[in-house]
C-alpha cells in the first residue's frame, strides 16, 4: 500500500473517534435559549455545548468575560501593591543597615498614598465581583 494511501486512511480512521462521543439533547423555551446564547457570548467557552457542559460539571459557575477581566486586573492591582511594599521595604533595611541611600519622607508618603489608592481600587474591583 503506497504511503499517501495510508496516512487518507489514518486520518479517515481519526476522524470516525468523536472527541465528545455522548450526545445530549436539550429542550427550551425561547426565552431560554436566547438566555443561554447570551451567557454564552459572555463566557470564555468554545462553543455552547461546552459552555453547558462546563456549567452542568462545574461546581464553580463559568465566569462572564467581564468578570474574568475584573479578576485579572485585580491581580494586577495586587501585584503593584506588593512592588510598591517591595520598594517601600528596601529603601527602609538600606537605610537602617548601611546607613547609606536616603530615606526621604516624601517620597515614603507619596509611595504609601499609591499603596493605600491601590488597595481601594482593588476593594472597588472585589466589590464590582461581588454582584
Amino acid at each position: 500500500m503506497p504511503i499517501d494511501e495510508a496516512k487518507r486512511r489514518q486520518r479517515r480512521e481519526s476522524k470516525k473517534v468523536k472527541r465528545y462521543p455522548a450526545v445530549i439533547f436539550i429542550r427550551a423555551t425561547a426565552r431560554e435559549k436566547a438566555a443561554i446564547l447570551a451567557n454564552f457570548r459572555a463566557s470564555a467557552a468554545t462553543s455552547v455545548s461546552r459552555f453547558l457542559v462546563l456549567a452542568g460539571t462545574q461546581s464553580v459557575p463559568v465566569l462572564p468575560f467581564e468578570s474574568r477581566h475584573l479578576i485579572q486586573q485585580a491581580l494586577f492591582e495586587t501585584h503593584k501593591i506588593g512592588t510598591n511594599l517591595n520598594q517601600l521595604t528596601r529603601a527602609l533595611n538600606t537605610f537602617l543597615v548601611t546607613g547609606r541611600g536616603t530615606l526621604n519622607h516624601r517620597d515614603v508618603d507619596l509611595a504609601a498614598q499609591e499603596v493605600a489608592k491601590t488597595l481601594r481600587t482593588l476593594r472597588a474591583l472585589i466589590d464590582t465581583l461581588g454582584r
